[in-house]
C-alpha cells in the first residue's frame, strides 16, 4: 500500500518539477508574464516540499515499522 502511495507522490513531484520548467520556458517566451509565472512556481516549489515532507514521513513510519517487527 506505502509502495502505491509513494509512487503517486513521487509522480505529482515530477510532473510539479515539469510545471516549473515549462513556467521558466513561458516566462522567457513572454517577458510580461514572467511575473505571475515567477509567483506560480514559487506556490509549486512549497508544494514540492510539502510532498517532499510527507514522503518522509512515510519512510520513517515505514522504518519503525520494520524495527518493530
Amino acid at each position: 500500500m506505502n509502495d502505491l502511495v509513494v509512487k503517486a507522490i513521487e509522480d505529482e513531484i515530477s510532473k510539479l518539477r515539469d510545471d516549473i520548467d515549462t513556467n521558466i520556458y513561458l516566462a522567457w517566451k513572454n517577458p510580461h508574464l514572467k511575473e505571475k509565472l515567477e509567483n506560480q512556481n514559487e506556490k509549486i516549489k512549497k508544494l514540492i516540499k510539502q510532498y517532499e515532507e510527507e514522503l518522509d514521513k512515510i519512510e520513517e513510519i515505514e522504518y519503525e515499522e520494520t524495527s518493530l517487527s
